[in-house]
């Protein structure tokens, strides 16, 4: 027992201090949220400074703040582990609209017995669905990573599935799963997890047992479930039987995971998933709420892209926009509006590049994209940082050609390569932005771009575009001030 107690030191979780920390970041949200309902009183509706002070305002704004916290409580938000950004922000909008109608069902009940003010009320709610998700987001990329923060886990499985099950959440810490050991049905001894900081160790009911006893009630399987029965019937009788919690890592199936239904077919447990963006009615709102994010963004894009059009002038020789051919919707194909980054003859230069640099042509060959492209202007590698050559596609979108968010647009010779997943991908109109440009950028393969297509198409829903329509903003915010 010396030798197992060796492998089982890790950083215990701080629940406590997690759940104040979530508390604070949505008492500062709110407080955020009462500054701008107080500018906009000021400012624009021109109250005077003694009525933001005013009793019905501050009942008004305590009563507000308690019943959306006990509702985000309520919902399991504090601290929300295991829940992606998508699922939060959903839950957080849900929960803070639930308590704005319970709210207004006291005070219609009431009548004229409790006074509220009406603007703050009424604007609140319009702030704190934007301010409360964004200060969690900004909390959780601050201190996600901190040893303590999250949920501590066992991943259990074979050797592969443990190596990549335990570097897909290092580099999702705000899951807040944080895997402390492997614990390998197919090794005989400890051996180091790759790229991670965690140990692969052979499973056995004893070192099971000291992680548990040690507080671990959550393990993940790395392994398929019917394998793990089939395959070690009992030590999965041993997992099923002693933790509280048990996670299921879908592998490489293609389906909408993320809202999946749980069925009981007879007793036997199952999933139902639906591809949302293949039914018609679902389409028609997505390209509805497409044309109400543009209205919302055009005005500022369209002042921006003047500014853009004279910098491309000034920078080089060549027209402002240029086209490319894309395949859209149902393999159709289309012309797509760019503004030019790159000199006149760029197809020339490319060719040049290639052929005499072998290291260029392989990652050419890999990512479709060059790091370090002499094509590019020096106007053109400050609008690609910031993605602000895709601005033109706005003709695209009220063109119907793209959506506002969505796949990339392809070219023929990348749905040549993506194999059957392109049938699935090219049933939805391209995006402008999406779920790979906020999740990965330049920094992925073609293959887990393509992967990132797929997911996004098996799991659309409102909430997801809404959350890629905020983190476009966030990433390129980032990005600027990184580099």
């Amino acid at each position: 027992m010396r030798r197992t107690s060796e492998y089982l030191h890790f950083t215990p979780g701080k629940p406590w201090l997690e759940i104040l920390i979530l508390f604070i970041s949505d008492l500062l949200g709110f407080c955020v949220t009462f500054g701008l309902v107080s500018f906009v009183r000021y400012f624009i509706l021109r109250t005077n400074v003694e009525a933001l002070l005013d009793p019905q305002v501050i009942r008004t704004i305590l009563f507000v703040m308690s019943s959306s916290i006990i509702l985000l409580a309520a919902r399991g938000l504090y601290p929300g582990w295991g829940r992606t950004s998508v699922v939060e922000l959903k839950q957080i909008i849900g929960a803070l609209t639930l308590a704005y109608v319970l709210i207004s069902v006291v005070i219609f009940v009431q009548g004229a017995s409790v006074q509220f003010s009406r603007s703050v009320f009424l604007g609140s709610w319009f702030f704190a669905v934007l301010t409360l998700p964004v200060s969690r987001f900004l909390i959780r990329k601050l201190v996600a990573t901190s040893p303590w923060w999250g949920d501590p886990v066992v991943v259990i499985g074979e050797q592969n599935g443990i190596e990549r099950v335990v570097n897909l959440l290092f580099s999702c810490p705000r899951l807040g799963l944080r895997p402390v050991a492997g614990l390998a049905l197919d090794c005989e001894k400890p051996i180091p997890v790759k790229q991670s900081r965690v140990l692969m160790i052979p499973w056995s009911p004893e070192i099971q047992k000291c992680y548990q006893e040690r507080g671990i009630q959550t393990n993940i399987l790395a392994i398929s479930p019917s394998t793990f029965r089939l395959e070690y019937p009992k030590i999965f009788r041993q997992v099923e039987l002693n933790f509280n919690k048990t996670v299921f890592i879908i592998q490489d199936e293609i389906y909408g995971s993320m809202w999946a239904e749980p069925v009981d077919i007879a007793g036997q447990p199952a999933l139902i998933s639906h591809h949302s963006l293949l039914n018609p009615m679902i389409r028609f709102i997505k390209q509805l709420s497409d044309y109400v994010l543009l209205l919302i963004v055009t005005p500022p894009a369209l002042i921006l892209s003047i500014l853009i059009a004279i910098w491309i002038k000034l920078d080089s020789p060549g027209p402002v926009v240029y086209t490319q051919e894309r395949i859209g919707r149902n393999g159709k194909p289309f012309q797509v509006y760019k503004f030019r980054t790159m000199v006149e003859n760029a197809s020339e230069v490319l060719g040049q590049i290639l052929d005499n640099d072998p290291a260029a042509r392989e990652e050419w060959e890999k990512y479709h994209k060059l790091n370090d492209d002499a094509r590019v202007t020096r106007a053109g590698k400050w609008i690609r940082r910031l993605s602000l050559d895709e601005l033109p596609q706005f003709i695209n979108i009220l063109r119907g050609e793209m959506s506002l968010i969505g796949p990339r647009p392809l070219v023929q010779a990348e749905i040549d390569q993506m194999g059957e997943a392109a049938h699935l991908v090219l049933r939805v109109r391209p995006g402008l932005t999406g779920w790979w440009q906020v999740m990965g950028r330049n920094n992925i393969s073609f293959e887990d771009r393509t992967k990132l297509d797929v997911y996004y198409v098996s799991n659309w829903s409102l909430w997801l575009d809404l959350f890629i329509f905020i983190k476009t903003f966030w990433v390129l915010i980032f990005e600027l001030g990184g580099k």
